[in-house]
Parts: C-alpha cells; structure tokens; sequence
C-alpha cells in the first residue's frame, strides 16, 4: 500500500483525517488534518456518485422497483420475486 494516503493525493484532502490508515501523511504534529497547498494543486471537489433519489433506493432495497425485461417473448418478471425459487421449508 505505500506510505501516502491515496484520498489526499487525489483530491487535496482526505475526509477520515486522522483515523486515516495514513493520518501521519496528511496531519500536523497536533493531530489536525491539513489540505493540499494551493500551488500543489489544491483541493478538489470529490464527485458524487449515488444519483438516484431516496424514493428510487427504497424501492429497490424493498424489491419494489418495477424491473422491465426488454427480450422477445418475455412477460416481464410475472411473478418472480426475485430470490433462488422453489418452495421453503421442508413437508407440505
């Protein structure tokens, strides 16, 4: 892994500071986390990459979101609830 931090290479600043596996590359001798020089480059802005809205994410997490198949002959997931299939338990 090296002895650098690769959130603060990357983007000037690493948001864990000192609970960093390497606090020692980006703190001062007081524990404070420090942000890249500007003329080394300075900060930049961390994309964001969780785009979809809370509605959308709780549809998924409870199998709700309306999946739509787009093959010939196929009528959707009728039925499928998603899982290994088949019946639980053991004795009818």
């Amino acid at each position: 892994l090296g002895p650098r931090c690769v959130q603060y290479d990357a983007f000037g600043r690493c948001q864990y500071g000192i609970m960093c596996r390497f606090g020692k590359a980006h703190t001062d001798a007081e524990g404070t986390n420090i942000c890249r020089p500007v003329e080394e480059g300075g900060v930049t802005e961390q994309i964001k990459i969780n785009l979809l809205s809370k509605q959308v994410q709780f549809e998924l997490r409870k199998n709700t979101w309306p999946f739509q198949t787009k093959r010939k002959g196929d009528n959707g997931n009728k039925g499928n609830k998603g899982g290994k299939g088949g019946k639980r338990g053991g004795k009818e």
